[in-house]
């Protein structure tokens, strides 16, 4: 029997609901799973080849222990879009992981890596809407992933329990809203990849940037904006960049550190 998600009590009520709920969870996952791990053993093998010793000495934490506490992960390949590859996991406790790979033809692009603590408010979202969903057990709406344009998927794992679901599109409202979310989260990190890569000496291609996040955050169209804050400071910090983005920098930095409690 499931634990409501939607309670009068506090946030973290439901985080700890959802860990009792999933606790008992068994079932087994799609054949489709097998070539989406492929290609991720495939892609963690070119990561640690590129990064060196030091990188498999000193592995990611929270994809290990991912599966510790219940995790949901979404993942989407466009192999027609920048990113052509992303990945969203974020687990019950709110340690998240994006991962990416662009679309460049460069040989020397590494996958872009970003761990951060999802807010209360997204992850609980994300939690009642996988729980409207019977976390993915069976078949939803009226999923299609033969159209070979885009292929989503959507995975709860706890320990040995694994549900997942590939879509190409989905007529199913909490299917839309689910991958809504994760799409506003990729939003958000990939103007911090596109940051890093803008030399300090271009402020044109900076302010441009930054520029954008602030109308998008005004239009509510960011989420996760805290993520952010590791590359905001070091644009703040930087005297090679420009006074103007410097300041721009600052600016959207105050409004991530209080982003993840006045997000509705």
């Amino acid at each position: 029997m499931f634990f409501p998600l939607r309670s009068s009590r506090a946030p973290g009520w439901a985080i700890v609901s959802c860990l009792e709920a999933t606790s008992s969870f068994s079932g087994w996952a799609m054949p489709s799973r097998l070539q989406i791990f492929g290609r991720n053993v495939l892609l963690m093998i070119f990561v640690v080849i590129c990064r060196g010793p030091s990188f498999a000495q000193d592995p990611n934490p929270q994809v290990n222990n991912r599966n510790q506490f219940p995790t949901i992960t979404y993942t989407r390949s466009r192999y027609d879009a920048d990113p052509a590859y992303y990945s969203v996991a974020v687990d019950s406790t709110g340690n998240a992981t994006y991962e990416s790979t662009s679309n460049s033809d460069s040989q020397t692009d590494l996958p872009y890596l970003v761990e951060f603590t999802a807010s209360i408010a997204t992850r609980t979202k994300i939690f009642q809407i996988a729980q409207d969903l019977n976390f993915f057990r069976g078949s939803v709406g009226d999923e299609d992933a033969d159209s070979g344009l885009v292929t989503n998927t959507l995975t709860f794992s706890q320990a040995q329990t694994r549900n997942q679901i590939t879509y190409s599109t989905s007529s199913d409202p909490l299917v839309q809203r689910l991958t809504g979310l994760f799409e506003e989260i990729s939003t958000t990190l990939e103007f911090g990849r596109r940051l890093s890569t803008v030399p300090p000496g271009d402020s044109a291609a900076m302010e441009a940037e930054l520029e954008n996040i602030r109308q998008m955050v005004q239009d509510t169209r960011l989420i996760e904006l805290q993520a952010l804050s590791p590359v905001l400071r070091q644009i703040a910090s930087n005297r090679r960049i420009s006074e103007s983005c410097r300041q721009l920098g600052q600016a959207i930095l105050e409004i991530a550190k209080v982003s993840t409690i006045n997000y509705p």
